[in-house]
C-alpha cells in the first residue's frame, strides 16, 4: 500500500535481507534457489496484501546492492530476476532504466512479468528481453471455479502462445491448491482434485524437460485447429512434440521429421 523509500541504507537492508533468505534457505534445508525476484508487482495499487511499488529507477538502483550481497552471502548463483509487473507488457516500463545500463544489466539473470492482462491479452505477447531468460511467472483466473477440457484446452493453447510467440524460457501457474473459494486461482479445484489446466501443463512440463530448445515447425493444418511446437535435448537425441487440438472433434495428425538421425 506505499511506495519503496529509495535510498543507500534501504537498499542495502533489504539486499542483505533477501541475500540472507537465499543463504538460509541453502544453509540450512540444502535448497539452492535458482532466482530471487526484486519485488513482487511493484507496479500493483494494493492495501489487502503486503505489497510495496518501485518506480524503474529505484528498480535500477537496488541491483547492484542485491548482486554484491548474494555474492557476499556465497550465493552468488541465484540469478536476480525483475521486474515482474503485473501485465506482461510492463506498462510501466519497470525493466527499462535497469536493462539499458549495461553495468546493471550484467547483473540481471532474468526479464519476468506476470500476465493478468484479460483472459485473451495483451494485444501482443512478444517483448523485449534485453538478451536474457524470459519468463511469464504467474496467471489465472481471478474468479470463478472452471475445471473443464475446456479450460485445459484455453491454457494449453496460452502456453503454445508464450512458448511461440513471447518465445519465453518458462511459464507458470499462480497456485498449485487454491487458498480461498474461488477454485481458478489453482491447479486442482478447491477440493484439491487436479483440473483439466494440470494435466494440460503436464502436457509440456513432463515432457519439455530442462535443456531442451524449441525447434521449427511448418504446419500444414489450414483450419488453424492444431497448435503444434517441438523442442529438442541439446545433450542426447531426446525430443518432443506437443500438439494441441482445440477443435471439438478427433483429429488425425501426421508428423514428419526432417533432419533427425534414424537413431533420435
Amino acid at each position: 500500500g506505499g511506495g519503496f523509500v529509495g535510498n543507500p541504507a534501504n537498499y542495502q537492508a533489504y539486499a542483505s535481507q533477501l541475500a540472507g533468505y537465499v543463504a538460509a534457505m541453502k544453509n540450512t534445508y540444502g535448497v539452492n534457489l535458482y532466482a530471487v525476484s526484486v519485488q513482487n508487482e511493484p507496479d500493483a495499487q494494493v492495501t489487502n496484501y503486503e505489497s510495496c511499488n518501485w518506480t524503474a529507477q529505484q528498480i535500477h538502483d537496488f541491483v547492484p546492492y542485491l548482486y554484491n550481497s548474494l555474492a557476499a552471502s556465497n550465493v552468488a548463483s541465484t540469478k536476480i530476476m525483475l521486474p515482474e509487473s503485473q501485465n506482461w507488457q510492463d506498462y510501466s516500463n519497470l525493466t527499462g532504466t535497469a536493462m539499458n545500463d549495461a553495468a546493471v544489466a550484467a547483473d540481471v539473470g532474468i526479464v519476468a512479468d506476470h500476465n493478468y492482462d484479460g483472459a485473451n491479452g495483451p494485444g501482443t505477447l512478444k517483448k523485449n528481453s534485453y538478451g536474457k531468460a524470459l519468463w511469464e511467472t504467474e496467471v489465472s483466473i481471478l474468479s470463478g471455479s472452471d475445471s473443464t477440457i475446456a479450460n485445459g484446452v484455453y491454457y494449453a493453447q496460452r502456453i503454445h502462445l508464450f512458448m511461440t510467440v513471447a518465445q519465453a524460457n518458462a511459464w507458470h501457474y499462480w497456485w498449485l491448491m487454491p487458498g480461498n473459494s474461488t477454485g481458478n486461482q489453482g491447479l486442482t479445484d478447491t477440493n484439491w482434485v487436479p483440473a483439466k489446466r494440470m494435466y494440460a501443463l503436464g502436457q509440456f512440463c513432463r515432457f519439455v524437460r530442462p535443456n531442451y530448445y524449441r525447434i521449427g515447425v511448418n504446419s500444414t493444418d489450414g483450419a488453424g485447429t492444431v497448435l503444434v511446437s517441438a523442442y529438442k535435448d541439446s545433450a542426447s537425441p531426446a525430443f518432443a512434440i506437443v500438439a494441441i487440438n482445440t477443435n471439438n472433434a478427433a483429429i488425425d495428425q501426421t508428423f514428419n521429421q526432417t533432419n533427425f538421425s534414424a537413431t533420435s
